[in-house]
């Protein structure tokens, strides 16, 4: 149905029809899901982006590529036991990713291989960026923007969860739910130290065994409950439609590990719901204190928030001319899809991957590389066939009533103000003919 829908509507974007007939209401709605349509938003999207802010865009690319990275590292490194059908699968390493994994279960290492950083960092750009695009005029036109961005954040959650949905199980790679996650709410270490694994080493080979005593396998699948919580931040009346309809038990257990529709410690709720809240909150307030410094010299602490972004927002800088190219910028915008789709690509990667494939560094780049451009080129087909046309579908039946009348209010102004400039302008011409006539009489 999708692709026969986007089929229509690109044969009519291309078409003369399409050319001469645009005010058809039928063929708008089909132009949505035209791919020339989707691709137009997308470069759109970068044209009017402001200046200062591309590089923060490109500032988001850079740090989802880290995460990239990271996560396959750290999948190849943990030896995880990817479970399929026919049983375990371990990965073996030859002397330099022994060295590797030694390095990266280091304490200064930790600010480069710890996601939850990652993260959080991703987080407050998006809410820097997000906070900056709030510019409304009056109460309307603020809802009307958080309706469009919490529609462009949770589009292609939603398609994500119902095509799980609906796929059959068995054709679904990689390890499921049930395959680890009784041993994670079962155990009490997971529970007890879960603030370890999030906040010092969490993902890599665990330390902390020899001084706490914990079990290493809550580790490896950590981040797996870090992604998912801090998007079901943003999925709250996703989580309460699904919470309604009930879905079967059995069904849901047979899903991707990483989607979570109960909650399994009190402990991951308080890290997933309250560290990327104070993120989202660290970010929005970045904005409003770097808004008001261009007002009230008096901000000491927005200058300094603009002098940390100040080879950001220099024009002339390398740095700015590198983040805020068109390349980089358009990764930007891919960053969210690929954010989203990540944790179950890298399961169907490493969970139809050889055993062999990495005995050695040189094979584990070429991994790494594969990843990062077979992620953005899905975060690419997934934008511009699904979510950008889903999305401008849901604004136009959501947004509709509010944009009509805020449209009315805007043409009653203009035509109110058109009126009074006409009232003037006469007033101006009848006083001009009585001065006139008034000229006459003395004249006479």
């Amino acid at each position: 149905m999708k692709i026969a829908l986007t089929l229509t509507g690109t044969l009519i974007d291309f078409s003369m029809l399409g050319n001469l007939n645009r005010s058809n209401p039928n063929q708008h709605w089909l132009r949505s899901f035209s791919i020339s349509d989707s691709w137009r938003k997308l470069t759109d999207s970068n044209n009017e982006s402001p200046i200062h802010l591309r590089p923060l865009f490109g500032l988001q690319t850079i740090i989802f590529i880290w995460i990239i990275i990271v996560h396959t590292l750290v999948q190849i490194s943990c030896n995880i036991p990817l479970i399929k059908k026919i049983g375990y699968i371990t990965f073996y390493f030859t002397g330099e990713l022994k060295t590797f994994r030694l390095w990266a279960t280091k304490w200064p290492s930790q600010i480069i291989t710890n996601s939850l950083f990652q993260f959080d960092s991703l987080i407050l750009i998006n809410a820097f960026i997000f906070g900056y695009k709030i510019t409304p005029k009056n109460r309307k036109q603020w809802i009307e923007c958080l309706i469009r961005k919490y529609l462009k954040m949770v589009t292609l959650m939603i398609i994500i969860i119902i095509t799980s949905l609906s796929i059959p199980y068995l054709i679904l790679p990689g390890p499921l739910r049930e395959d680890f996650i009784p041993n994670l709410t079962k155990n009490f270490d997971c529970q007890t130290r879960i603030w370890n694994n999030f906040l010092f080493i969490q993902n890599l080979t665990d330390p902390l065994v020899s001084v706490f005593g914990e079990n290493p396998f809550c580790l490896p699948f950590s981040w797996i409950f870090c992604v998912e919580l801090q998007l079901s931040m943003l999925m709250i009346g996703v989580i309460l439609i699904i919470s309604i309809i009930k879905i079967d038990s059995n069904r849901s257990q047979k899903l991707f590990c990483n989607w979570i529709f109960w909650l399994p410690s009190p402990i991951l709720v308080c890290i997933g719901f309250i560290l990327p809240f104070n993120c989202i909150c660290i970010g929005i307030l970045c904005r409003y204190l770097s808004k008001t410094d261009s007002r009230v010299k008096q901000q000491h602490l927005s200058e300094r928030f603009s002098i940390i972004l100040f080879w950001l927002s220099n024009e002339t800088s390398s740095i700015n001319w590198i983040l805020s190219s068109k390349l980089m910028t358009t990764f930007g915008h891919l960053t969210w899809t690929g954010f989203i789709l990540l944790p179950n690509l890298q399961l169907i990667l490493l969970g139809n991957q050889q055993q062999n494939l990495y005995s050695g560094p040189i094979l584990m780049i070429y991994t790494v590389i594969g990843n990062i451009v077979l992620t953005y080129l899905l975060a690419f087909a997934l934008k511009v066939l699904i979510e950008i046309p889903t999305r401008s579908i849901l604004e136009k039946i959501v947004l509709y009533p509010l944009t009509s009348s805020v449209a009315k209010a805007t043409m009653n102004e203009k035509s109110s103000s058109i009126n009074e400039k006409n009232f003037i302008s006469n007033g101006k011409l009848s006083q001009i003919d009585l001065n006139n006539t008034t000229m006459e009489l003395a004249l006479n």
